[in-house]
């Protein structure tokens, strides 16, 4: 601005007045645009969306259900392999002998085949030393001796055993076993679960049974039942009408089988005549029995004591 000049410049005043008008006019704000929004379901809807998640649940399920079956199979499976394992390091430690199924310890007394291996599975002691006429069997609950589809039934049919051998596994008893002598005198150890097996005189392991789903604890060819001919509620160990809440475990008819040379495979018991061979008489001898059965019970020909 000139000296002595009243005016400002043009620009000046322009300048000015867009300032004032800045200050007095701040930028007035986005006007919001508000609607009302209704936030609760219709009846028809919640119907809807619980029609939607039954139909899921219906779906899934049975898929659920077939996973857990075959689970339980698995299981199953794998307790018999580990116990294949045990039983086959006892063996080498024992110059090739099985325990007995049910070794007698002392008159009132015996030692089951599970005891006798436990150390090789838990690697530890073993929970009794030896079991009564009372025991219960309860020790084995939740172990691998007990078939993860079993049901305990403490009301057996036909005056059965109400003990947790019935939630198990048998061994096979007529595997090749060892004579008992004893100061001269040898014992005819009829049943066979008295003396040890020997393991190492098995001629196809792949082929003869060593264990297998059953409620006592041991099975052999003349107690394993026979299902096309049933007479009388004896108890046999595979006979569903013998034991309808214990037995066909497993999906169709199938019973888990563990082998001699520890493959272990489901084979149907209910719908076969030859998966499980059993005698067709069981008033011949052992040694009469046809190959099949031989095979699969013996491991070998066997004498007229099944030995």
């Amino acid at each position: 601005m000139p000296a002595g000049s009243d005016t400002f410049p043009e620009n000046f005043v322009c300048h000015s007045l867009c300032l004032r008008n800045a200050v007095s006019s701040p930028l007035q704000p986005a006007r919001k645009v508000s609607r009302s929004i209704n936030q609760a379901f219709t009846l028809i809807e919640l119907l809807v969306v619980i029609g939607i998640i039954a139909l899921l649940i219906a779906i899934l399920l049975p898929a659920l259900s077939k996973a857990i079956s075959k689970s339980r199979d698995l299981t199953c499976s794998s307790n018999l392999r580990q116990i294949g394992i045990a039983f086959n390091s006892y063996s080498v430690d024992n110059k090739g002998y099985l325990p007995a199924p049910n070794a007698t310890i002392s008159a009132s007394t015996t030692l089951p085949w599970q005891l006798a291996i436990w150390q090789y599975v838990f690697h530890q002691p073993q929970p009794v030393a030896a079991v009564g006429s009372t025991e219960t069997y309860q020790f084995l609950v939740g172990t691998i001796f007990t078939c993860p589809r079993a049901v305990f039934d403490p009301h057996p049919a036909f005056g059965q055993s109400n003990t947790y051998l019935s939630l198990g596994y048998d061994m096979n008893v007529d595997l090749p076993g060892q004579i008992i002598t004893e100061r001269g005198v040898t014992s005819v150890d009829s049943l066979h679960t008295l003396s040890p097996r020997r393991i190492d005189h098995v001629r196809c392991g792949s082929a003869t049974l060593l264990a297998a789903d059953g409620v006592n604890g041991w099975v052999s060819a003349d107690s394993a039942g026979d299902k096309d001919a049933i007479t009388a509620p004896t108890g046999n160990e595979f006979d569903e009408v013998a034991h309808p809440l214990h037995q066909n475990r497993h999906p169709k008819g199938n019973i888990y089988c563990l082998m001699c040379d520890g493959s272990v495979k489901p084979r149907e018991w209910i719908y076969s005549t030859t998966e499980i061979p059993i005698p067709a008489d069981l008033s011949v001898l052992p040694s009469a029995y046809i190959p099949p059965v031989q095979a699969f019970w013996f491991g070998h020909p066997p004498d007229d004591n099944g030995n």
